[in-house]
């Protein structure tokens, strides 16, 4: 363990979910039952958070990702699952379950070259977006077989393969980017 923080600021995080790194190596943490993202200095010190506001108010934010341009997306279960923050912490735009069906998205990655994905855990699919919250593709694969997958809880990208955490069949399954 190289470092741990969180533990002793005024109010304490309740179910840390997503994290991520933006353009500046700060750290951006969803505190999912405090409706909040945290934003962490590299070596722990808190800078601040992120709420939202009357029309894009966080409730139990889930994930985050943060785009080279200093934009950051942030996953909640609010009618609107997507919210999209300025560098400078105004909405940008949000994109609500009526757009991308009834999902429940957790875990957010982001690449530079294709956009993000956003793992929806209980329909077992991952949802590809342009950085303006377009979707790009769905990639959905229920199963338990070869180049299939389950509930998908989390998502990471590396140079171009999709991991996929697959809860329900135990593994992790990989998938070369297109």
């Amino acid at each position: 363990l190289q470092n741990r923080f969180g533990e002793k600021i005024s109010t304490s995080m309740g179910v840390p979910n997503g994290v991520a790194l933006d353009n500046k190596g700060r750290i951006l943490v969803a505190d999912t039952e405090n409706n909040r993202v945290l934003t962490f200095t590299s070596s722990g010190e808190l800078v601040g958070e992120i709420i939202g506001c009357s029309d894009a108010r966080l409730v139990e934010p889930t994930g985050v990702c943060c785009f080279n341009n200093g934009n950051i997306v942030i996953a909640d279960r609010s009618e609107s699952l997507l919210k999209l923050f300025g560098h400078d912490g105004r909405v940008i735009k949000t994109v609500g379950r009526e757009r991308i069906t009834e999902n429940d998205l957790y875990t957010l990655a982001y690449d530079s070259r294709s956009g993000f994905f956003a793992a929806d855990i209980w329909n077992a699919q991952v949802i590809h977006f342009k950085e303006d919250l377009e979707v790009q593709d769905i990639i959905r694969r229920p199963g338990k077989r070869l180049g299939q997958f389950g509930g998908v809880p989390g998502v990471a990208i590396f140079n171009d393969s999709l991991y996929l955490a697959d809860f329900e069949n135990n593994r992790i399954c990989i998938f070369k980017k297109h």
